[in-house]
C-alpha cells in the first residue's frame, strides 16, 4: 500500500471519526448546559464533579486513546485470525476480571476514593457524603467501560472505528435524558449519577454483536497467562500513564481545586468540557485514525515518517486557529452556552480566564495524541513513562507554586489552568525529542515555512474576530437565540477568513503530500 494512498484513508478516517465525535460533543454542549441551569456551581454539583472525575477518567483513559493505543499494536501484531482470537479471549479474562475486582473494591471503599481525588472537602461533611453516595452509584460503570475500551480496542484494529467514536454519543443521550426527569428522584443530583451507570450497561451491550461478526468470541480463557498477555502486561501500566499525562493532570487539579473556594471546580469543569470539543474532533480521531496504520507489520519507515509528518501538519493547520478563535471569542462562547439560570456572569468571567489557558494548551494537548501514538506504534512505552512521570512531578511543583502565588488574588483556580498547560507544552516537547531519538524522525524540510503561515493567517483571523466581537454587555443583554446567531456568524467569519488567508498565504492541498 502507497504512502498516498495511506493518506486518503487516514484522512478519511479521520474525517469520519470526527464527524463522530462532532455531534458527541454538541450533545455533551447540551448536557453540559442543562448542568449548568440546573446546578449552576453549587455544592451538589461540585459534589458530582468529584465523584464523577473518577469513571469519566477511566472513560477518557480507555475508551480516548490511552488503552488503545498500548493494545492496537498488539492486536496488530497477531499474524493469524486463531491466535488474536485466543489473545482476546485471554484479554477479557484478565481486563474484565482485574475491572471488576476495582469496580467492587471501590463501591466498598468509596470513602478513600473521595478523600483522595477531593481531600480539601474534609471541611464540608455534607459535600464529602454526597460524593461518596454518587460515586458509589457510578463506580461500576468503570466495569464496562474497561470491557468496552477492550472492545473499542479490538474494533480499531480491524479499522472499524464507527462504534467505538459513537460510544460517547450513548453516555451523553443518557446523561441530557436522566436531567430531563430529574423530578422523579428525590435528590435531583443522583439522576445524572444513575445514567451514568446505565450508559455503560448500554455501550457495553451495543459492542457485543459487533464483536461477533468479527467471529471473535467473548467466552473468557482461563488459562496461565501466555508470553503475548505478559508482555502486553509489562507495557500496559507505563502506556497508560505516558498517554494520560494530560488527563492525570486534570486529576491532579481536583485535588487541589477541592481546597480552594466553592465554585472553583465548575469554573476549570465548565472550559476543560469546551476544550474537550476540538481535542475530540481532532485529536483523539487522528490518533486513533493513524495508530493501526503505524502498528502495521508492512510499514516501512519512510511511509511511517510521512504518515507521522502527515498527522502533525493536520493537528497544527487546525488547532493554531483553533486556539486562537477559542481565547478571542472565549466570552461569547461562554456566555451563549452556559449563562443561564445558577451560573452567573460572575461565573463566566471566572471561567472564561481558564477557557482562555486552556485554548492555548489545545496545540500541544492534540500534539501528544499524534507523538504518542507513534511512538506506542514503535513499542517505547518505557520512554513514554518515564517522560510522563516528569511531567507529572511537574505538573504538581507547578500547581503549588502557582497556587501560593494566585490564590492571594482568589485565583488559585487559574493556577491549575495554567499549570495543566505548562505541563502539556512540556510533555509534547519531550515525546518529540524521544521519536526523534529512538525512531529517528524528522519533520519535512516545507513544515517549517507552513506553520509560519499557518501563524500569520491565525492573526489575522483573530484580528477581526476581535474587531467584530462586540463589547461584552452587548452578550449579557441578549437572549439565548440572539446569542445563538451572533456567535454563529462569528465563528462562520472567522473559518472564512482563515481559509482565504492561508489560500491567499500560498498554502495548498498539496502540501500534505510528500513530493
Amino acid at each position: 500500500m502507497s504512502a498516498q494512498l495511506d493518506k486518503k484513508d487516514l484522512f478519511k478516517s479521520t474525517l469520519i471519526l470526527g464527524f463522530i465525535t462532532f455531534l458527541s460533543r454538541i450533545l455533551g454542549f447540551a448536557r453540559d448546559m442543562l448542568f449548568a441551569k440546573y446546578f449552576g456551581t453549587t455544592s451538589a454539583m461540585e459534589a458530582f464533579i468529584v465523584a464523577f472525575r473518577v469513571p469519566n477518567f477511566m472513560r477518557r483513559l480507555f475508551i480516548e486513546g490511552s488503552i488503545s493505543q498500548v493494545l492496537v499494536p498488539s492486536l496488530s501484531k497477531q499474524s493469524t485470525h486463531q491466535r488474536l482470537n485466543y489473545l482476546f479471549r485471554q484479554l477479557i479474562t484478565l481486563i474484565g476480571g482485574i475491572s471488576l475486582v476495582v469496580a467492587f473494591l471501590g463501591f466498598i471503599f468509596a470513602s478513600i476514593w473521595i478523600s483522595i481525588f477531593a481531600p480539601g472537602f474534609y471541611n464540608d461533611p455534607s459535600k464529602f457524603a454526597l460524593s461518596k453516595s454518587l460515586l458509589q452509584v457510578m463506580f461500576p460503570y468503570v466495569f464496562f467501560i474497561s470491557l468496552s475500551a477492550l472492545f473499542s480496542a479490538l474494533l480499531n484494529r480491524f479499522e472499524r472505528f464507527f462504534l467505538p467514536a459513537f460510544m460517547p454519543i450513548v453516555l451523553n443521550l443518557c446523561m441530557i435524558l436522566f436531567i430531563l426527569y430529574t423530578s422523579y428522584f428525590n435528590s435531583p443530583i443522583y439522576a445524572i449519577a444513575w445514567s451514568v451507570l446505565i450508559a455503560g450497561i448500554l455501550q457495553t451491550l451495543l459492542f457485543i454483536p459487533a464483536i461477533l461478526y468479527l467471529k471473535i468470541s467473548l467466552i473468557p480463557l482461563i488459562r496461565k497467562p501466555s508470553y503475548c498477555i505478559k508482555r502486553i502486561l509489562k507495557r500496559l501500566l507505563p502506556g497508560i500513564i505516558g498517554a494520560s499525562v494530560v488527563q492525570i493532570s486534570l486529576l491532579l487539579d481536583t485535588i487541589f481545586a477541592s481546597f480552594l473556594k466553592t465554585g472553583s471546580l465548575s469554573w476549570l469543569y465548565y472550559p476543560d468540557r469546551l476544550n474537550q470539543f476540538p481535542l475530540g474532533i481532532l485529536g483523539i480521531a487522528l490518533a486513533i485514525a493513524i495508530l493501526p496504520k503505524l502498528s502495521n507489520r508492512s510499514i516501512t519507515h519512510v511511509q511511517f515518517k510521512q504518515i507521522v509528518n502527515w498527522g502533525i501538519k493536520l493537528s497544527l493547520v487546525i488547532t493554531i486557529p483553533a486556539a486562537c478563535g477559542m481565547c478571542v471569542l472565549s466570552y461569547p462562547v461562554l456566555t451563549t452556552l452556559f449563562q443561564y439560570g445558577k451560573f452567573t456572569a460572575f461565573d463566566v468571567i471566572q471561567s472564561q480566564r481558564a477557557f482562555i489557558s486552556f485554548g492555548i494548551g489545545l496545540i500541544t494537548f492534540v500534539l501528544i495524541k499524534v507523538l504518542i501514538s507513534a511512538l506506542y506504534a514503535k513499542h517505547h512505552t518505557k520512554v513514554a513513562l518515564k517522560i510522563g512521570v516528569f511531567c507529572i512531578l511537574f505538573n504538581v511543583i507547578s500547581n503549588i507554586i502557582l497556587i501560593s502565588i494566585l490564590n492571594t488574588h482568589e485565583l488559585g483556580y487559574l493556577a491549575l489552568a495554567i499549570s495543566t498547560t505548562l505541563t502539556a507544552v512540556i510533555n509534547a516537547a519531550l515525546l518529540f525529542y524521544a521519536l526523534y531519538r529512538y525512531s529517528h524522525f524528522q519533520l519535512e524540510p516545507a513544515f517549517f515555512a507552513l506553520i509560519v503561515k499557518v501563524l500569520l493567517a491565525s492573526l489575522i483571523m483573530s484580528a477581526v474576530l476581535y474587531l467584530v466581537k462586540g463589547e461584552s454587555s452587548l452578550w449579557l443583554h441578549a437572549d439565548f437565540m440572539q446569542r445563538v446567531t451572533r456567535l454563529v456568524w462569528l465563528i462562520i467569519l472567522g473559518i472564512a477568513c482563515y481559509f482565504m488567508s492561508i489560500f491567499l498565504l500560498g498554502i495548498r492541498v498539496r502540501d500534505f503530500k510528500n513530493h
